[in-house]
């Protein structure tokens, strides 16, 4: 199963992605890669990472509604070269929403009002690679 990203991005100009989630997308990628780390808010409609702490919606005050289903999103070094992926995508540290930072900082929007802060380990940003594109048939 998949989750296809489906708000308002379309008409920003946004592309197309894809997460596999728990069960396996077992007709196209029978050999699973990245980690089972991500949910999709039913509130706001965007990826975030599942934390044991709070995590920050801008429409619901309590945190994130998560998705009943996990979804595996891969590093660099665990993508699997079968599909193509966008880099440039990061983890905010504030929100932990799942965002893209290729077209500059300035122009995200967190929850926290500004913009998202990336997520950072050892002083070096952790890319997440979406896949993109159209699945696989």
């Amino acid at each position: 199963m998949e989750h296809w990203w489906d708000h308002s991005h379309y008409t920003e100009g946004s592309g197309v992605y894809w997460f596999v989630d728990q069960w396996g997308d077992f007709n196209h990628d029978p050999v699973m890669t990245g980690s089972l780390e991500m949910k999709w808010c039913r509130t706001c409609k965007a990826a975030y990472f599942d934390t044991p702490g709070p995590t920050l919606c801008p429409n619901n005050s309590r945190g994130h509604t998560p998705s009943s289903e996990t979804y595996r999103v891969e590093g660099p070094r665990d993508a699997n070269p079968r599909y193509h992926h966008q880099a440039g995508w990061r983890v905010c540290q504030n929100c932990f929403v799942y965002f893209f930072i290729g077209n500059g900082l300035s122009r995200t929007h967190c929850a926290t009002g500004r913009w998202h802060v990336p997520l950072t380990m050892n002083l070096r940003e952790v890319e997440r690679l979406p896949r993109h594109g159209n699945r696989p048939r």
